[in-house]
């Protein structure tokens, strides 16, 4: 369900590697290292050599015994780091040539530089070398000290991969449990594992930077000593508090592991929609074990309850994949319209129709689509979009059309006028391929919109695109309309109006960089005249615009053109060029 790359824990990673490497014989081995040696670049040679030398440098636990040498050196760092931001902020950094660059063009400059980025990867190697020491008390400062050094800089993330901070606060969190006395043990834990930090945001994108349970107890080989009895004192704590943000999350994993799925069960039926994690974690276990089928029922059972679009989001996806296995239509089906429902955007609409078109079922859920966006109380224009576009994908141009038709000139990225502009010459050209020029607009305003559709960006989209598009989908609509002659006749006036004030506006405002939009206009309304059989008003059109109008502005007449050579009904025009 997530578009995230892969990634395996250290414990069940050494397992695999050891597993590897049981079945291969020294000069195998040797070969391995000296072929990822070969394939680290120019400026990864030294820190790999490095990093093979303190693994089996006799000199390294010398090093490590003094216990300050690594707390010295993250403190320094975070000094000049510190040094480098405020130096940014109050504008003496711009004053000192060392630091500036004077081909660097962004004004604001990054927090940290890429040499103090070497420095911070080489302290984690250094820290994370000593926890796999198993010089824990020693780790455990080196962890606290590097992600204090985080948070207080402001390093952005990008910087410095999520998935290897996660891990780092997971080995933090491993040696606090095994380097605390049991009297103190959950208290020191709870802090590190940072219990009452809250989001609202699903499970699988959750607090990226915080580990779970199960991260922790993956952070290593081995066992932890007393883990059931410590698990049990743990939820017991987390229960005192309420079950939101990461509380909940640790609590059902601590169900899941102690009692299973009848935990999972209980906890959901206790929870309901107070908080949906009872539910995610219950249908997480039922697909980790295979159970679909269960899957389904409970899925359904939890959208019934369920109210918080995030959740049932995830629950539909939950629905997708467990129909996918069983070769269920119907749940395919419901959890595509669920998951649309719970996030109205373009990609999911499409998603369902690519569906629903499979199972011959395109224009109940279209039906569908519509009671749903006519129902939102939801002046948004991306959802006035969506509307826009369901609408005529829906053959209901009329509709469209009383939305947009006291709509301006200008402006048509940011509404969709433009797109219905477009509809609009298309309806009256929908059997000719040869309009070209009106085709590439309406698939320019269908396809290619730079409005976002939908409340929120919602994690882990569906993880591919829609084999259908929003403008293929307008286009059945259009085929499949019928219009009484009076209304063609309002909606090409209106086309006419509104696309010849946009053409003035933005030409005669020497808006350049729109050039190319307004000379499209020109020729979708040329090409629909001319297929019509009105010629006489396509040439006036361009006489008009071309050689009188606008006849001393060359970038607009060279854009012009540019649309006539690439449309075979204006080039039939014979135009005087």
């Amino acid at each position: 369900m997530s578009n995230h790359p892969e990634k395996i824990a250290l414990k069940p990673y050494l397992e695999k590697v050891t597993a590897l490497c049981d079945s291969l014989s020294r000069e195998e081995l040797t070969e391995i290292i000296q072929s990822l040696a070969s394939d680290c670049a120019a400026g990864k040679r030294m820190p790999f050599l490095k990093r093979i030398k303190n693994v089996i440098s006799d000199d390294k636990p010398d090093r490590a015994a003094g216990e300050d040498w690594i707390l010295d050196d993250i403190r320094e760092l975070k000094e000049e780091i510190r040094e480098r931001v405020e130096s940014i902020e109050d504008g003496s950094y711009w004053d000192d040539s060392d630091d500036w660059d004077d081909s660097y063009d962004d004004d604001d400059p990054d927090s940290v530089n890429e040499e103090q980025l070497d420095d911070l990867e080489t302290l984690f190697l250094e820290v994370n070398a000593l926890f796999l020491k198993d010089n824990l008390e020693l780790a455990r400062k080196g962890y606290q000290s590097l992600l204090e050094l985080l948070e207080e800089t402001g390093i952005d993330p990008e910087f410095f991969p999520m998935s290897e901070i996660r891990e780092a606060r997971a080995r933090y969190c491993r040696c606090v449990y095994e380097s605390t006395p049991w009297e103190m043990r959950l208290g020191d834990f709870l802090l590190a594992m940072e219990v009452d930090l809250f989001s609202h945001w699903c499970i699988d994108d959750l607090f990226p930077l915080y580990p779970t349970l199960q991260d922790v107890i993956d952070a290593k080989p081995g066992t932890m000593e007393g883990l059931s009895e410590f698990l049990g004192e743990m939820k017991s704590a987390l229960l005192e508090g309420d079950p939101v943000g990461r509380r909940a999350i640790l609590i059902a994993e601590i169900v899941e592991k102690i009692e299973g799925l009848d935990g999972l069960k209980e906890l959901a039926g206790k929870w309901q929609d107070q908080q949906p994690f009872g539910y995610y974690f219950w249908l997480h276990r039922l697909k980790k074990d295979e159970k679909w089928r269960e899957d389904v029922n409970i899925g359904s059972e939890a959208l019934s309850v369920i109210q918080k679009p995030e959740f049932r989001w995830q629950i539909a996806n939950f629905l997708i994949e467990a129909g996918t296995v069983l070769g269920d239509l119907n749940t395919i089906l419901l959890g595509k319209r669920e998951r649309f429902f719970a996030q109205p955007n373009e990609q999911s609409m499409l998603h369902l129709l690519d569906e629903a078109i499979l199972q011959d079922a395109r224009s109940r859920e279209l039906a569908a689509v519509l009671d749903f966006l006519e129902g939102m109380e939801n002046n948004e224009r991306e959802m006035k979009h969506l509307l826009v576009v369901a609408l005529l994908a829906s053959s209901k141009l009329e509709e469209a059309f009383e939305i947009v038709q006291k709509s301006k000139s200008i402006g048509w990225s940011r509404n969709s006028t433009g797109l219905v502009f477009a509809a609009v010459l298309a309806s009256m050209t929908v059997d000719t391929k040869e309009a070209n020029t009106v085709n590439l607009m309406l698939k320019q305003y269908a396809d290619d919109s730079p409005l976002y559709f939908g409340y929120y960006m919602a994690p882990g989209s569906s993880g591919t695109n829609p084999k259908t598009r929003s403008s293929e989908e307008i286009n059945k609509g259009l085929i499949g309309s019928c219009h009484p002659e009076s209304n063609l006749k309002k909606y090409l006036a209106w086309a006419d109006k509104i696309g010849q004030s946009r053409i003035e506006h933005i030409v005669s405002n020497k808006q350049r960089g729109a050039y190319d939009r307004s000379a499209r206009v020109l020729g979708a309304l040329m090409e629909t005249y001319s297929i019509i059989g009105e010629t006489g008003k396509a040439k006036d059109m361009f006489t008009s615009f071309y050689h009188e109008k606008f006849k001393r502005f060359s970038a607009f007449r060279k854009e012009v053109k540019l649309v006539v050579s690439q449309s075979q009904v204006l080039k039939n025009l014979k135009l005087q060029i």
